[in-house]
């Protein structure tokens, strides 16, 4: 394709930690873009009319946020680099904590966090006390629901990153330091499916989707190497997974170090930051190389796909060292 431009650049104060969308009531524009920072920066939430914050949350941990994420329509859960995970409701248009938790051994792994509409539980997965461990936690009763301990921590070294995927089955992919990465089955506390140091680095990050047709959980993974893989995991029941080698597949970059990965909700593009500054987008089923977005001056380590119902508002935003972010229309007409 010919070179593109982004369509909005946000300037910041601080490197760019994490972002996400969210659908809120705040205001009579449902949505926002969710910024969170290093330092005392904390968070934003950007209309995405005027790109100007709706609302602006300062940050108690000098070191800044790892995460942040919109949990429901009124209320947001975010993580600090010193282990503080908290629970916000903005309801009333006045931030109030809701339930603050220490969480011991973050180091790198930003929360994930999910919402299940069903049972009105939002759960988020965290490093646990153990070493290699992961808890779930019910973040409203400030109860660990599971426990998440591999049989072989000793070799896996700490969680770098997590992601919660709750179709059919509530399930939890974890990138390992050592390069492996698993899958555990949350409700059943087993590992349903193992792949053992697939990189010779750390694992840096990680996105999950489940495909409701066909019933594969497909996973999509970077590390410092310049390797991206992709990988499924066929659902045959609600009780068995089977891993689906034939279905497996690797690029290789050019420059090493894929700092951040999303796949976009409609299955079709895989999005990449790296620390060379560029994204990266790819065709989802075969990993097929699309464009390279560069803008940034800085390693891109924040990407975020809205999910708009409407196509053609299905944005990428990206965030990176260089304190700025910036708003993208690709693949969405």
């Amino acid at each position: 394709m010919s070179a593109v431009s982004p369509s909005y650049i946000l300037y910041r104060a601080a490197p760019i930690t994490d972002l996400n969308f969210w659908k809120s009531n705040l205001s009579e524009r449902e949505w926002h873009l969710l910024a969170g920072y290093n330092g005392k920066s904390g968070v934003d939430a950007f209309d995405l009319v005027s790109w100007r914050p709706s609302f602006t949350m300062p940050c108690d941990d000098a070191g800044g946020m790892l995460s942040v994420s919109g949990a429901s329509d009124a209320e947001l859960v975010t993580l600090g680099k010193d282990g503080s995970l908290k629970l916000f409701d903005l309801g009333d248009g006045a931030v109030q904590s809701k339930v603050s938790l220490s969480i011991d051994n973050v180091a790198f792994c930003k929360a994930s966090v999910l919402h299940r509409t069903q049972s009105s539980t939002l759960m988020v997965a965290v490093p646990g006390e153990e070493k290699s461990s992961i808890n779930v936690w019910n973040i409203m009763e400030s109860k660990i629901i599971k426990r998440l301990i591999p049989k072989t921590s000793n070799k896996l070294g700490m969680p770098m990153c997590v992601k919660l995927t709750k179709d059919p089955k509530l399930l939890v992919t974890v990138g390992y330091e050592d390069g492996s990465i698993f899958t555990w089955d949350v409700m059943e506390n087993q590992t349903v499916h193992e792949m053992n140091q697939i990189f010779t680095e750390p694992v840096m990050c990680l996105d999950t989707c489940v495909n409701a047709d066909t019933n594969i959980l497909t996973g999509v993974t970077g590390s410092a190497t310049n390797d991206l893989n992709r990988w499924n995991v066929q659902l045959h029941n609600t009780k068995t997974l089977m891993n689906d080698n034939k279905q497996s597949m690797k690029h290789s970059c050019v420059n090493p170090g894929i700092a951040a990965v999303k796949i976009r909700r409609d299955q079709k593009i895989i999005a990449t930051g790296g620390w060379d500054y560029k994204v990266r987008i790819f065709g989802f089923k075969k990993l097929k190389p699309l464009a390279c977005l560069q803008y940034h001056t800085g390693t891109v380590q924040a990407l975020a796909f809205c999910n708009h119902p409407d196509s053609s508002k299905q944005i990428l935003a990206c965030g990176s060292t260089d304190q700025k972010i910036s708003i993208w229309n690709i693949y969405n007409s």
